[in-house]
């Protein structure tokens, strides 16, 4: 009890003032006169500690101007070391972007080959392909189809008022990004080599046999376009033939379903 007493800052008075006290007093009867005397002033405890919350800190200490050169130093070297880090993400991103784009254009080639019930193609102009300028090669596309003239007006069948030229251009000429083009390894499988007469060619007016991905009017890959699909590649990953990344396209053959398949590495190009 007096070790409790202590701990707690309470004081215990002697046993004769406790017997004298409890006699006295009517309110309180102890069995053997024992009455704890709490004291006038007890010290602070965790439960009576109370906090003013509008006290404010009295002050603060500031930063150096050493310490805040240091800070500065170190957003501009981790400044500096995410500039590669971004760069590769741009270039990573473009080339999904055109992945995208690429796949997108095949599956209206294959869609304008069912509706129209003749061959549509995607022309991917390469290196042999000599009218059209050389930076334009490897790096161009189209879509395309021969004119549908049943009735022999001059017209396509799916088209108003178009004089009957052979063939038809379904979209612009469109141009890979930066500095990405088609795997010339690529191109030389797809055999069906076209001459679209009378379509005109960015860098040239005259046409030349091109190679192509052709669709059937059964949806299915057309002859002599190969099952590899499309390889496209950044000229700076291009090394003595050899591509350390490139992004590739596969076609089903026979149901002429197109999908990106993701990055290969280290493959002929």
């Amino acid at each position: 009890m007096t070790f409790l007493a202590r701990a707690f800052g309470f004081r215990l008075p002697r046993p004769e003032t406790m017997k004298e006290r409890a006699s006295a007093d009517g309110r309180s009867k102890i069995a053997d006169g024992l009455q704890v005397e709490f004291p006038r002033n007890p010290p602070p405890s965790f439960v009576n500690v109370i906090v003013n919350v509008n006290e404010q800190p009295t002050s603060g200490r500031a930063f150096s101007l050493v310490e805040l050169l240091a800070v500065v130093g170190i957003i501009a070297i981790l400044s500096v070391a995410a500039v590669p880090v971004m760069r590769g993400l741009g270039g990573s991103q473009s080339s999904r972007a055109s992945a995208q784009i690429l796949v997108s254009a095949l599956e209206q080639a294959r869609t304008a080959a069912i509706l129209s019930g003749t061959n549509a193609y995607l022309v991917l102009p390469d290196a042999q392909t000599t009218t059209m300028n050389a930076t334009n090669r490897l790096r161009t596309y189209a879509i395309l189809r021969p004119t549908v003239d049943q009735d022999a007006n001059n017209q396509d069948d799916f088209q108003t008022n178009f004089a009957h030229p052979g063939w038809i251009l379904l979209s612009k000429w469109e141009r890979l990004p930066g500095d990405l083009l088609f795997s010339s390894n690529r191109l030389t499988t797809l055999t069906n080599r076209i001459t679209p007469t009378g379509v005109l060619f960015p860098g040239n007016a005259s046409a030349s046999a091109m190679p192509t991905i052709g669709f059937s009017p059964g949806g299915g890959l057309a002859e002599g376009s190969g099952t590899n699909g499309l390889l496209f590649a950044s000229s700076a990953k291009v090394t003595n033939g050899i591509a350390a990344v490139a992004d590739r396209i596969e076609i089903s053959e026979y149901s002429g379903r197109v999908r990106y398949t993701g990055i290969v590495t280290n493959t002929n190009f």
